[in-house]
């Protein structure tokens, strides 16, 4: 029992000692001027300050916690705060004349500062009871500023007046300098050594004038001497003045990438969406390479303000950006260098510095590469730099080179007949704009596109296919000019041949998706072909591009009614099971498609293809079999289907496309 009892009353004087632990912590740091403590007091307690001397008592109403000051001077020392107590709130016994300040930190938190008093400014230093002087001395000459003085004539020194100290004079003015430089109303002069006030030694004038006297000169070094180990050696023997030093070149870095690569394949507007949304961090640092990026679409797309802001906002922006952002806008003159340097700069700048000088003058060989060069620039680019280029070349003596620019841009059609006037005014050999108002429409290569355009789809109405010969033309010319999608225009007509040629690589080539506005047209466009392949009576490429895989195996349709016709069209050629598959493809649940549907599926029955009579073909010689109702018989239809679409697709490659001519 008594063993028991001794036991209880050390726990319940354990459980005492835990539960005096367990008040509010204080915590506590040393920063420079001030010691700082921490307590959670709760949104609800405010404090009242006591001070009576160096003892100060805090007070948290309505209700002072218990707090844990077991841990206070694990950090700090006793500098500022003598000891602190827990009494009804906190007790502090300061260590100096320090001054308190209390405040709330995010509605919990009691933050105590104890911060150093200020320090009071020093006592003014006596005044120092000098003699005056009232003689005349002569101080020695100190070295100034090296500056064209005229010689002067030494003078003899006078006698020092009697009782003066010139070392003691010197002294107190230097300490009279040091102690208003001290006081800031003086400041050191610049570019001067601190040694300059400092006295020099006396020295006697020049008796007379002494002819300065020559250093004698060096005799040279003989060279190394030429052995077998040094024998072919070019810098052996070779002196300062025998080197050749090269001039530096003006001109800029190459970017990184080249301009044709900017662009990308996606939109404008897409693009800068896409760019601006994250070209700033989670921190809202700027990301550098997204800014480059974006600085880059709008100066293809000749923003050159809009670019020049994004650069501005990077620490070290590419040289040669910033320049075409500053050429776009301005047509500075000599921004990328000067053109006589060309052979020592990146060959990427030929055609920037061409444009950018106007005193050059290429030879033949470079006037090919800066045609290259522009013609490798996107399309808005060689739109936007097309007329200064012809217009350079016009200036260098050029004139072939400025008409085959010339002849480009009438080719690619984009430029505004003002903006042609304008450019024919400056170039020789270009008919003046009262003739060539009266040059009619399809004379010239103004509108090349749309005479190609209708040249084959002519030939696809009355002979059933398009000549190869113009196929390639209209590629050619697609590539060169890149024009949108429109119903009617080059991109759908030649489509439209390379279908009936079987080459459906080439018209997916021409459907996919380059401008901002290609999306909207290529479902007309989609549409019309199939109408055309349909009128023709052409089930084999209507396939094809049908199970293409860019289609997303018969997703692309209009609406649901041409879906149903294409469908009768197949199921009329003996096509049923493809046609069954498109109308499940399009997950209507309309009459006619139910219609359809069960005309697929006897057709099926009739031509004994279906899966029941694969496996007892016997049983399908009374009666049609019933259409299928669960998603199993479903599926193994539908996988029938791929099958037989597979070998057909394998037939049909096999089958040489007809001969438009014959």
């Amino acid at each position: 029992m008594i063993r028991r009892s001794v036991i209880s009353t050390l726990f319940l004087f354990g459980a005492a000692g835990i539960a005096s632990a367990q008040g509010v912590t204080v915590q506590s740091g040393d920063h420079a001027g001030f010691t700082r403590l921490v307590a959670r007091i709760g949104e609800d307690r405010e404090w009242q300050i006591t001070r009576d001397g160096r003892e100060i008592h805090i007070a948290f109403p309505p209700d002072s916690p218990a707090f844990d000051l077991s841990r206070v001077y694990d950090l700090i020392s006793h500098d500022r705060l003598r000891d602190v107590r827990d009494l009804d709130g906190l007790a502090l016994s300061l260590a100096c004349d320090c001054t308190i300040s209390i405040t709330r930190y995010r509605n919990r938190y009691a933050v105590i500062d104890i911060a150093d008093p200020e320090d009071e400014p020093p006592a003014p230093e006596p005044a120092v009871d000098l003699p005056l002087f009232t003689g005349r001395a002569t101080l020695p000459q100190r070295p100034g500023p090296a500056l064209p003085t005229p010689p002067v004539t030494p003078v003899l020194d006078t006698p020092q007046p009697a009782g003066f100290a010139m070392e003691d004079a010197g002294n107190l003015l230097a300490e009279q300098l040091a102690r208003a430089a001290a006081a800031g109303l003086l400041d050191p002069a610049p570019g001067q050594p601190l040694s300059l006030g400092d006295p020099l030694p006396r020295q006697d004038p020049p008796t007379e004038s002494s002819p300065p006297t020559e250093a004698p000169a060096r005799p040279a070094a003989a060279p190394p001497p030429i052995n077998a180990a040094n024998a072919y050696d070019l810098n052996l023997g070779t002196t300062t003045d025998r080197l050749t030093i090269s001039a530096a070149s003006s001109c800029i870095p190459a970017p990184a990438r080249a301009v044709s690569e900017w662009s990308g394949n996606i939109g404008f507007f897409n693009g800068v969406g896409r760019l601006r949304a994250d070209a700033y961090d989670d921190r809202g640092r700027l990301d550098e390479a997204r800014a480059l990026e974006l600085a880059e679409l709008y100066l293809v797309h000749g923003f050159g303000a809009e670019a020049a802001f994004w650069l501005g906002e990077m620490q070290t922006p590419p040289a040669f950006q910033t320049a075409m952002a500053d050429f776009v806008d301005y047509r500075t003159d000599g921004v990328f260098g000067t053109f006589a340097d060309h052979e020592l700069c990146p060959d990427d700048l030929l055609l920037w510095l061409f444009l950018s000088d106007s005193t050059a003058e290429p030879l033949v060989e470079t006037t090919a590469t800066i045609l290259a060069q522009y013609y490798a620039l996107p399309t808005i680019l060689r739109d936007m730099l097309g007329p200064d280029l012809a217009r350079a070349f016009v200036r260098a003596g050029q004139g072939g080179a400025a008409l085959e620019v010339r002849a480009a841009l009438i080719r690619g059609g984009r430029l505004s007949p003002q903006q042609m006037a304008f450019l024919d005014l400056d170039l020789p050999g270009t008919p003046t704009p009262p003739e060539n108002r009266l040059t009619p429409a399809n004379a010239g290569t103004a509108r090349a596109d749309a005479a190609l355009s209708h040249r084959l789809m002519t030939q696809i109405h009355t002979l059933g296919a398009a000549t190869p010969a113009d196929l390639t033309a209209a590629d050619a010319l697609v590539l060169e000019t890149d024009p949108g999608l429109i119903q009617g225009g080059l991109r759908h007509a030649a489509a439209l041949g390379h279908a009936l040629s079987g080459n459906i690589e080439g018209t997916l080539a021409h459907l996919s998706l380059r401008g901002p506005h290609d999306s909207e047209a290529l479902g007309p466009v989609f549409a019309d072909i199939l109408s055309s392949l349909m009128a023709l009576d052409r089930p084999a490429p209507l396939l094809l591009l049908l199970s293409s895989d860019e289609f997303g195996q018969f997703g692309q349709f209009p609406n649901a009614a041409f879906r149903r016709q294409v469908a009768e069209f197949l199921l009329d050629r003996g096509l049923p099971a493809i046609a069954r598959d498109l109308i499940l493809a399009g997950g209507s649940d309309h009459d006619r498609d139910r219609v359809l549907l069960s005309r697929a599926f006897d057709r099926l029955a009739e031509d004994q293809i279906s899966p029941l009579s694969q496996t007892t073909p016997e049983s399908t010689s009374g009666s049609a079999a019933a259409p299928v109702e669960t998603p199993a018989e479903m599926a193994a239809l539908l996988s029938e289907s791929r099958e037989l679409r597979a070998e057909l697709e394998q037939l049909l490659s096999r089958t040489p496309p007809a001969d438009p001519g014959s």
